[in-house]
């Protein structure tokens, strides 16, 4: 079955990105998260950040451009080997806006790469830019939800999991 992406949101995201000048660069990011939901209708755009993998050699650009600051998000690892140890994975921020640079895999958290996303990704005809399709978002969400590592918003994720696994069952029944 043919899905039909929402042309108004990747044409947001798209400009997004262009005013932040990653057109060129586009090969070497992908959209993930929220906002490739929001591209596949599954969750409203307003209603998210702006996510996206990149390569490390987009990351080192992006960290001697001047406008990204390091953004340290901290996930608490738990256990019998770990007790109540912080571990963190770094992004980078734009600093006027709601965009994230993260260099895939995420160690113990999401060990996809950031290549690997980009070679599964989706192109939409209308846009520069890559978006993980939603099976792929689920499957990081989950893994989230389900890792020891990981302390931040599970409620949340299992929101989107939920939506996700509702528009999968939605399209798989047409």
């Amino acid at each position: 079955m043919k899905i039909t992406l929402k042309s108004g949101n990747v044409a947001n995201i798209s400009r997004s990105l262009d005013r932040l000048g990653l057109r060129e660069s586009a090969d070497q990011l992908v959209v993930i998260g929220g906002a490739a939901l929001a591209v596949f209708g599954i969750k409203p755009l307003r209603e998210t950040d702006l996510d996206i993998a990149v390569t490390s050699e987009l990351m080192s650009q992006l960290e001697a451009d001047g406008q990204w600051e390091l953004s340290l998000r901290q996930a608490t690892m738990s256990g019998v080997a770990h007790e109540r140890e912080v571990v963190g994975y770094n992004g980078l921020t734009i600093t006027n806006g709601d965009v994230t640079a993260i260099k895939m895999p995420l160690d113990d958290l999401y060990r996809v790469s950031s290549a690997q996303l980009i070679k599964k990704s989706i192109t939409p005809d209308d846009s520069a830019y890559r978006f993980i399709g939603p099976a792929r978002v689920l499957d990081w969400k989950l893994s989230l939800v389900n890792s020891p590592y990981y302390s931040g918003p599970k409620a949340k994720h299992l929101e989107d999991a939920t939506r996700i696994s509702s528009f999968l069952t939605k399209i798989s029944n047409t």
